[in-house]
């Protein structure tokens, strides 16, 4: 019983690493995402600096753009950092997207000005920013409300209404730090030059749009980005509702939670194969007596044979 005992305890801990193992484990894209957009942000880099040393004009432009891909290399690797600083198991998912968005913005939109070029590509990213942001901070209410569960419980509606609060917060401080830019260094991120029709001598502008065109595209990034939150928001309460435990293991996790997570899954595994035993005992008794019935009936059936051959 002792022995029986040990080795179920051995096989609970194995389990339990495996599990703990696969729930830490970055995958093939999530390598290839993270290795590759940082290798095109370095050639991006690399090339600007070679055009300005062959040609020597445009050194502005080019300390613009080396200084934006550092800020891509540096946001790639915001999630690893957090990961090792606060003990955090982040979903291959959550990274990917983030390190698509973040190389969509620094070097596609920033460098490459596809956001001078296109106006969908901006809609695009503020409506990923939304889904992003959502997926942060349903992670963070949810992880938080799984610390101790019995000293507080959230109910799904809550956790819903802090998520979008805490996209719509972020948003809002990007509206504000693009429209600094404008004001302090005369950038155009919030687009209000785009309607600017003349100057006047005061420096007031005549546009073509009534309320302006920064105020209109303001508007649209912020609209946009309620559509992301509110996809990841319906999508959360609706699985919240249907399948409480639906959504452990593909949100934020410290190492602590990994841990209890793995050892659940584990005792789980356990359990169904524990269950399975008896089945498969019973089974083979039944057989075990199918085949001493069939042995015995045999001489029985010989020796009527006999006897009728006899007769």
């Amino acid at each position: 019983m002792q022995r029986k005992k040990g080795g179920i305890m051995e096989n609970l801990e194995q389990l339990t690493e495996k599990y703990v193992k696969k729930l830490k484990k970055k995958n093939l894209a999530n390598k290839i995402f993270y290795y590759g957009l940082q290798i095109l942000t370095l050639m991006t880099a690399i090339a600007s600096l070679v055009i300005f040393i062959i040609t020597r004009e445009g050194a502005e432009t080019t300390a613009n753009q080396i200084f934006m891909c550092v800020m891509a290399l540096l946001c790639i690797n915001i999630p690893m950092i957090l990961e090792k600083k606060f003990k955090l198991c982040i979903p291959n998912y959550i990274s990917i997207t983030l390190y698509i968005f973040l190389f969509s913005h620094f070097v596609l939109g920033e460098i490459f000005r596809v956001y001078d070029h296109s106006m969908i590509f901006d809609k695009i990213q503020h409506t990923a920013s939304g889904v992003i942001m959502s997926l942060i901070g349903f992670s963070i209410i949810f992880m938080l409300n799984k610390l101790n569960p019995d000293k507080m419980k959230l109910s799904p509606f809550f956790i819903v209404l802090f998520t979008f609060c805490f996209t719509m917060t972020t948003e809002y401080v990007w509206e504000l730090f693009e429209y600094s830019m404008d004001r302090i260094f005369n950038t155009n991120m919030q687009r209000w030059t785009d309607g600017v029709l003349e100057t006047l001598e005061d420096g007031s502008v005549i546009s073509a749009i009534p309320y302006g065109s920064g105020l209109k595209d303001t508007m649209g990034d912020m609209g946009v980005n309620i559509i992301g939150c509110l996809g990841v928001c319906i999508y959360a309460i609706v699985g919240m509702k249907l399948k409480p435990d639906w959504f452990d293991g593909k949100l934020i996790l410290t190492q602590a939670q990994v841990a209890e997570l793995a050892a659940e899954k584990a005792e789980e595994e356990l359990n169904r194969e524990d269950a399975a035993e008896p089945a498969a005992d019973d089974a083979d008794n039944d057989k075990a007596e199918f085949e001493t019935a069939k042995s015995q009936a045999a001489p029985e059936s010989d020796l009527e044979n006999d006897g009728k051959a006899a007769g």
